[in-house]
């Protein structure tokens, strides 16, 4: 059932993303007593549902999008004869064109599950077709422990249905049985037509977490081992903000370690075709997946991808690509630096100091990790106050903090870190002193202004 509201409250979330899903409420009084308890069947009220934890889409039951996008896709693959996937399939190929997935919190949607045991069955196991369909066109192949684990699992989760049912009914057993074997089957076996594949091999794509300034909700491709690291946690939302926040409409961005692009993106995104992105990435199968997602985005017009290693050029550097300086490899003016090297940072900075020179106003995001740090045999303490004779103003940006807490560093702080774990990581945000009351807007959430001193 729809209330009457959901096509308005739809339309409304469809001003800041290209395609939405509303809450889907379930009343579990809907549902015999048995299913209730049932990991497969949800019940209560959830919002967008996750694929293999890192794609968020709507269910096609709550799914409001634009008719121009929907065509953009070719509409729904008739492929999914069975009970889902379609709209999974829809989701990441809406993704993939660079359109955006929203939420509508207030967009419910009433929905009644399947309640008896034969349909409950036939829905589970054409689902896990439909699944598997997906998983084939994105090149996934599940590791032999993983299915291992799966009939573990179904074991124990038997074992538990035959404690709680006491009565042991076996249409019950069945379904049980069958839900997990099938699932077992359906990784082992193809699933029917592949139709197109996705997308790069090397890569999974995720949506980046809706709470994100400026690239909430898009589609982004990561390296197999990271998406869903990427998906929940790996963005660091808080340095993005206030990286967003200080960069306006003509700024350029010099990233440093731009991995698969998040920051990169972002900033293009902000600064606009007026405005420069500067990418530099040494890893070959990273610089392939962050020049993907600059693309997807359409940002190639104001984004410069290379492939190389950013440092003074002395030593050696763990990548078999060439080496250049940000002094050689810049030109003109620069407004915000971002650096994460594996403990490389300052060398980058010691090889940048006519560029730093030219433009007193750039600020500079640098990656502070005492464990990377000790292994090139550099403190904490020099760090920073290497990092100090550059821009004099320092703040650190904690993202593993409850909620992310950004702080003025002062030398109570600097002990602090001193004495952290070895597994902590941190960002600090460093500024020339004239800047100091700007970025404090930026931290406060205030409007930062566009023209800067």
């Amino acid at each position: 059932m729809i209330p009457a509201h959901n096509a308005a409250d739809t339309l409304g979330a469809l001003e800041h993303a290209d395609f939405v899903g509303g809450a889907t409420v379930t009343n579990p009084e809907d549902l015999p007593r048995w299913a209730r308890r049932h990991d497969g069947i949800p019940h209560g009220q959830w919002e967008l549902w996750s694929y293999d934890e890192r794609v968020l889409y709507p269910i096609g039951a709550s799914m409001g999008a634009r008719r121009s996008v929907l065509d953009t896709a070719g509409g729904f693959d008739e492929t999914f004869a069975g009970a889902a996937g379609e709209d999974t399939d829809m989701a990441i190929r809406l993704l993939r064109a660079g359109f955006r997935v929203g939420y509508s919190a207030s967009a419910t949607v009433n929905y009644r599950p399947r309640s008896d045991m034969r349909s409950i069955v036939a829905q589970r196991t054409s689902s896990l077709r439909g699944l598997a369909l997906i998983a084939q066109r994105e090149g996934t192949t599940e590791p032999q422990r993983k299915e291992v684990g799966d009939v573990e699992r179904a074991l124990r989760r038997l074992g538990g249905v035959v404690i709680k049912q006491r009565n042991l009914r076996p249409a019950v057993l069945l379904a049980e049985a069958q839900m997990y074997l099938g699932r077992y089957r359906e990784r082992r076996e193809p699933a029917g037509p592949l139709g197109e594949p996705y997308g790069d091999p090397a890569g999974l794509d995720f949506v980046v977490p809706l709470d994100v300034d400026v690239i909430g909700g898009l589609g982004l491709t990561a390296c197999r081992n990271s998406a869903i690291w990427y998906a929940n946690g790996g963005v660091e939302k808080l340095s993005i903000r206030l990286m967003t926040r200080l960069l306006s409409a003509g700024a350029a961005m010099i990233d440093v370690g731009a991995d698969i692009g998040t920051f990169s993106a972002a900033a293009a995104l902000t600064v606009g075709d007026r405005g420069r992105v500067f990418s530099f990435e040494p890893d070959q199968v990273a610089n392939r997946l962050l020049v993907e997602n600059l693309h997807r985005h359409h940002v190639d017009d104001r984004s410069d991808a290379r492939l190389c290693v950013v440092a003074d050029g002395t030593g050696d550097v763990p990548f078999d690509v060439h080496t250049v300086s940000l002094d050689d490899a810049v030109s003109g003016s620069v407004d915000l630096i971002k650096i994460d090297m594996n403990g490389f940072e300052l060398r980058v900075l010691q090889d940048a100091r006519q560029l730093l020179a030219r433009n007193p106003q750039a600020m500079l995001l640098v990656k502070l990790d005492p464990a990377a740090l000790a292994a090139r045999r550099t403190t904490v303490g020099a760090f920073l106050a290497e990092l100090a004779s550059y821009r004099p103003a320092l703040w650190l940006i904690e993202e593993a903090a409850a909620g992310g807490r950004v702080r003025a560093i002062t030398r109570e702080v600097a002990n602090e870190i001193e004495g952290v774990k070895r597994d902590w990581r941190a960002n600090v945000l460093a500024a020339p002193v004239e800047m100091v009351d700007l970025v404090q807007q930026a931290i406060n959430g205030s409007p930062v202004p566009h023209e800067f001193p």
